[in-house]
């Protein structure tokens, strides 16, 4: 019996764990995040969603096809990256998404504040990339992070606070997986948010 409660306890916890590492995928949150930020912040319908379409596509479904797709051809091991040398070889490919995304909605006219957006997530991409080749960093909590700082510049405090939560819950599945270290977590952690932060304060400002 104590045998079989700890089995379906662990099989629980495989699951859900795994459930929030997916969700909590910064190119599958991001398709939840222009989503939020599009439909609130662009009072247009069909501009909301014009500019939602080219984030979903550049900053979500493109890089979420890559990584599915390298991992099928078993060019990766697998879609959360755990190790450097799996990282090196992805990032490139999401980066020229990421890069390729912001010149459209620059195209397009797209609100200064979406565009600082994706100019922050591009960026972290760019920066998490060069730091992955001295020291592995937790690319969840950076995305994360930079979500939520993104969320207190576009909206305010009490739009944005109810999100936090999902960064030390995050957090806690990645480290109880031993995915990350504490440090990795945390320099994850502080990264996002000190790029998103530097970039909406300084050249995307109000």
């Amino acid at each position: 019996m104590g045998k079989k409660t700890m089995c379906a306890e662990s099989n629980w916890y495989d699951v859900f764990s795994r459930s929030v590492a997916d969700m909590s995928s910064p190119v599958v949150l991001s398709a939840f995040f222009f989503a939020f930020v599009c439909t609130r912040f662009i009072p247009d319908a069909i501009e909301a969603l014009k500019v939602f379409a080219v984030c979903l596509v550049a900053y979500s479904l493109l890089p979420l096809f890559f990584l599915l797709g390298a991992y099928a051809v078993k060019f990766i091991p697998d879609v959360h990256l755990y190790k450097k040398q799996d990282r090196n070889r992805a990032f490139p490919a999401i980066a020229v998404f990421y890069l390729a995304g912001l010149m459209v909605l620059y195209k397009i006219g797209a609100p200064g504040l979406i565009i600082g957006l994706a100019f922050s997530t591009t960026a972290l991409i760019l920066i998490i990339w060069w730091v992955n080749l001295f020291y592995k960093i937790s690319i969840h909590m950076s995305g994360i992070a930079g979500m939520l700082v993104g969320l207190f510049f576009v909206f305010d405090a009490h739009t944005a606070t109810p999100f936090v939560p999902f960064l030390p819950l995050a957090g806690w599945v990645r480290y109880r997986n031993k995915a990350h270290s504490l440090s990795e977590l945390a320099v994850g952690a502080i990264t996002g948010a000190s790029v998103t932060w530097f970039v909406m304060a300084f050249l995307f400002a109000k």
